[in-house]
């Protein structure tokens, strides 16, 4: 009887790992599909940008193109010469515009075409224009005005406009086309990862209630190990005990494994779902935008208001999506520790900024020398934010200062970026490092409030800690270090 429990047993445990071996190998199958699915989806995604900003382009050279319609109405109400002047400046920066949506569209051959026709269409306006200004003195203005070539010049602009809307009409399919198969992808790849994560918590619960169950065996053991009153039949006891506790110690390091694993799983599904969620924001504004360009006369100005707002709010979205998806890389990426030069990512991160804004008159103080050592890009991610942070919260400063340095704080260097801006309430200080956690308004100073959030996740992958100290309009500083064997020396 007992024998045949044992073989019972060693059966149910046979059929129970190599049913989990095989839900391993099916998990890891999905996994590999899913992520192919996501790729795919992705290239899609790319598709759908590269049409949408030929869409963008096209937009503006209708508008130009729009404006010379204007100007040669005009010229036939006024008959100023100095219209046909405006349309050959409006015809140079669609030559322009030319050159970039041909350089967007090499891929596509038709739309090669309808630019040469573009072109052509181009210039003949250009020899209009130019020809009526040179004719013009050898008859009166209205003659000039009655002119064939002044019609054919209209009859140009209309040509352009009708060239224009095909394209339009071309990039719209494509981005249609595109969008479809990106969420086709995107769905797929959704429902495989359902379908893995569901077979592998199934069997983590089924492997669980087999712990629980051999935990009830420990315990009829030992009860039995209580009662038998035969030497060898303790010893023999005794040893199934160790041998099923070795077993159970096993089962739970796997265990442990396998939540390790899911957990890694979830979070790269988390990545993938904010990844994608692009595409839909995406479609959304390329839709609105064309709503707003193709009916706005057709549209009274409160709808027109809605659309507007809609592209504001899918333009904020987007931004959220994308530091989200940095804060996620920040604890997915590998580090690799070494030497960080911190006083020479500061002096770039800082040009960049004066880059961007050249008119503006801010006096940077960077200590020299000033050396950490960690994950290079991810240091240069925390300098970004602050000193990016610091900026910005001086705009309103007429004379604004912002310094970087490193300090010793009970022989422990601490590195601090210090600046005179619009400073903030000491009070909500731990709420500054929350994600979304934001002490000003976005009207003041623009941001999603996941900057210090990133920082943070930073400084404590490195070891170290961060703190902010700081007053309203009197300015902030904030402070990190490193794990101690990795601080930096001056």
């Amino acid at each position: 009887m007992r024998e045949d429990k044992l073989a019972k047993r060693n059966f149910t445990d046979r059929l129970l790992w190599t049913g989990f071996a095989a839900a391993i190998v099916a998990a890891v199958a999905i996994a590999w599909t899913a992520d192919k699915d996501a790729n795919e989806a992705n290239a899609w995604s790319k598709w759908i940008t590269h049409a949408q900003n030929v869409l963008e382009v096209l937009d503006d050279t209708r508008g130009n193109t729009l404006s010379a319609l204007a100007a040669i109405q005009n010229y036939y109400q006024s008959s100023d010469l100095r219209n046909l002047d405006r349309v050959i400046n409006i015809v140079s920066k669609l030559n322009r515009q030319s050159v970039v949506l041909r350089s967007l569209t090499l891929d596509n051959a038709s739309q090669q075409n309808r630019l040469d026709q573009f072109d052509r269409n181009a210039r003949r306006m250009t020899a209009i224009a130019e020809n009526i200004i040179r004719s013009a003195p050898a008859f009166s203005q209205q003659q000039s005005i009655k002119t064939p070539q002044a019609a054919e010049l209209s009859a140009a602009v209309d040509q352009l406009l009708e060239q224009l809307h095909q394209m339009n009409a071309a990039e719209g399919r494509l981005l249609t086309e595109r969008t479809a198969r990106a969420r086709a992808r995107s769905r797929q790849s959704m429902t495989v990862l359902g379908i893995g994560g569901g077979i592998v918590i199934g069997w983590l619960l089924i492997v669980g209630g087999y712990a629980l169950l051999t935990t009830r065996r420990l315990i009829d053991t030992a009860k039995a190990l209580a009662v038998s009153h035969e030497k060898l039949a303790r010893v023999t006891d005794r040893k199934r005990v160790e041998d099923d506790l070795r077993a159970l110690n096993e089962s739970e390091r796997r265990h442990a494994a396998q939540l390790e694993v899911v957990n890694k799983e979830l979070e790269a599904f988390s990545y993938s779902v904010s990844h994608d969620l692009r595409a839909p924001l995406r479609s959304i504004d390329g839709f609105s935008s064309a709503l707003m360009e193709d009916y706005a006369d057709k549209l009274d100005e409160q709808a027109n208001t809605h659309l507007r707002r809609i592209r504001a709010a899918t333009g904020h979205m987007a931004q959220l999506i994308d530091d989200l998806l940095k804060l996620a890389l920040v604890t997915r990426s590998e580090m690799h520790t070494e030497a960080v030069d911190l006083s020479a990512l500061a002096n770039d991160i800082l040009a960049e900024c004066r880059q961007s804004e050249p008119l503006r008159e801010v006096e940077c103080v960077v200590q020299e020398h000033v050396v950490g050592h960690g994950d290079p890009h991810l240091l240069r991610s925390v300098l970004e934010n602050l000193l990016g942070n610091a900026w910005k919260f001086t705009s309103k400063k007429q004379q604004a200062k912002i310094e970087f340095a490193m300090a010793d704080q009970d022989g422990q260097p601490v590195y601090f970026v210090r600046d005179n801006g619009a400073g903030f309430d000491i009070t909500y200080a731990e709420k500054l490092f929350g994600a979304f956690q934001r002490l000003h308004a976005a009207a003041d100073f623009p941001g999603t409030g996941v900057g210090l959030a990133t920082v943070q996740r930073i400084i404590r992958r490195h070891g170290g800690r961060v703190s902010a100290q700081g007053a309203e309009g009197r300015g902030a500083t904030f402070s990190f270090t490193l794990e101690v064997n990795h601080g930096g020396q001056q």
